[in-house]
């Protein structure tokens, strides 16, 4: 059984930027296909809040899906050629500014075992990071979807006990943009760091995070 470090990341939001789809079509337009993208990531994270509490469980792809459908009614967006192309830029994000470096850094000074946990299937999150090249470092990836639930059920978070080398809770690093995810993993015992890239303030409910810090290039290893 190995002994090196375990680092989990959240993938959308934190290690793939999921306002990048949106922003190859907001020249001109900057505000208004802002405010898009901001009510999909909004009502895709609702949808799934919503999903996990009632228990009737609908995958992440298609909740992403109704989510764009509702931010585009909302902003009278109805170009259906619009839709296909954000779905399909959806597929192939780009890497988050510092994941690569932070990343080969786990890797090389730290040897670390490094995994992804997802709310969304893991083959499309495996598709997503290799199509960026974050594929490269990271070892496993472990996906809500197996649950038929979504993060923050505790139960999502307890995947991480079947990372390979696991010893305990508190050992283990994860990574998130996301306050609400940094928090209930910080509740669950984790070592739990939030990347609050917007300076948002410390949320008042739950354990807070081990780091608040701005962005992935002050993550300490």
């Amino acid at each position: 059984m190995t002994d090196r470090d375990i680092w989990v990341f959240d993938a959308y939001g934190t290690l793939l930027d999921v306002h990048a789809a949106v922003r190859a079509l907001s020249a001109g337009d900057e505000a208004r296909w802002a405010a898009i993208s901001r009510t999909w990531r909004e009502k895709q994270l609702a949808y799934t809040w919503l999903t996990a509490a009632s228990g009737d469980y609908v995958d992440f792809t298609s909740l992403t899906e109704r989510a764009l459908d509702y931010a585009l009614f909302k902003h009278s967006e109805t170009r259906a050629e619009i839709r296909d192309a954000l779905l399909a830029a959806y597929d192939i994000l780009p890497a988050t500014d510092g994941a690569h470096d932070l990343l080969q850094r786990l890797k090389e000074e730290r040897h670390a075992t490094i995994a992804i946990l997802s709310n969304a299937g893991a083959k499309a999150t495996r598709r997503a990071i290799d199509a960026n090249g974050l594929g490269a470092w990271i070892d496993h990836v472990l996906s809500a979807e197996t649950l038929q639930t979504y993060k923050p059920d505790p139960a999502v978070y307890a995947l991480v006990e079947t990372i390979p080398g696991f010893r305990t809770r508190e050992s283990v690093r994860f990574v998130s943009a996301n306050a609400w995810d940094a928090y209930h993993a910080s509740a669950f015992s984790l070592n739990a760091i939030w990347i609050n890239g917007a300076g948002e303030p410390g949320e008042q409910i739950a354990r807070p995070p081990s780091q608040m810090i701005a962005g992935l290039g002050e993550v300490r290893i």
